[in-house]
């Protein structure tokens, strides 16, 4: 990237080519060129944004989405695999439903949302928009963890009961060591929602809250601002980031699912 030569300078507090600095935070990112301008170096430009700030807020984000939702989907998607209970196909084909117009309704009902969350008092609040991203997310996630329960065979649920487990006993020790690729992928797609999700972030939180999906963009300048393209790619590479180490994450866990189980005759 070509960060230059970094001087050893003690600085405090003012500002360097318009770019505020706090007291000695930034002395060993500072650039003197030739001509004997100073300027920040490229990690220097990170070290003093907010970039570290909005992380942390899109981490919040979507680790509360995360947990949102495997809360509401293990045992739904429990319930719609192997309980009968009256009412139970009609309420997953309003899941099917929602999963294909639930996009055209959000647009559709932001103004509504936004009137309703400040009236309630959550606006500009990061748990009320985690809350809103993991009902987006439950109806298909359902579904998709549905699907995979079901390919697991009942005959363990039964050798469960007839020792004389609960049903939330059969889901913790039962389906959970057993449902973990299907757990798994249910966590990353839910991450990877409240991660990149940008419409009602930009709309219902305000700078301070703004997870770095609106941040990023707002790198992208405006109309007489040019923009940092090494700056502004080196934060769109750290964006993708966590979504990697994800990935990797859920892969360590799908594999070891897919070992898990074993039925005593």
């Amino acid at each position: 990237i070509g960060l230059g030569v970094i001087k050893n300078v003690t600085l405090k507090s003012g500002e360097v080519n318009g770019l505020k600095i706090s007291e000695g935070k930034l002395a060993g990112f500072i650039r003197i060129r030739d001509s004997g301008k100073a300027e920040l170096t490229a990690i220097g430009k990170f070290v003093n944004s907010k970039f570290f700030h909005h992380l942390r807020n899109s981490l919040i984000l979507a680790t509360l989405t995360v947990f949102l939702t495997l809360l509401f989907v293990v045992p739904a998607a429990y319930a719609f695999s192997r309980l009968k209970f009256f009412g139970r196909e009609h309420i997953l084909y309003f899941y099917l439903m929602f999963t294909q117009v639930a996009g055209g309704l959000g647009i559709a009902g932001l103004i509504a949302l936004y009137g309703m969350l400040v009236k309630l008092g959550l606006y500009n609040k990061l748990p009320a928009l985690a809350i809103i991203y993991a009902a987006g997310s439950v109806p298909f996630n359902t579904w998709l963890l549905k699907s995979y329960i079901d390919s697991i065979s009942p005959d363990f649920d039964e050798a469960a009961l007839v020792d004389g487990a609960s049903y939330l006993q059969i889901i913790r020790y039962v389906l959970l060591p057993m449902a973990l690729p299907g757990i798994a992928t249910v966590a990353v797609m839910s991450f990877i929602g409240g991660w990149t999700e940008f419409i009602l972030a930009s709309l219902l939180l305000t700078e301070e809250n703004q997870p770095l999906s609106v941040w990023i963009y707002t790198l992208m300048g405006g109309i007489g601002r040019g923009i940092d393209w090494n700056y502004f790619a080196a934060a769109a590479l750290l964006f993708a980031l966590p979504v990697f180490i994800m990935f990797m994450l859920a892969q360590n866990y799908i594999r070891s699912g897919l070992t898990v189980g074993g039925l005593k005759e």
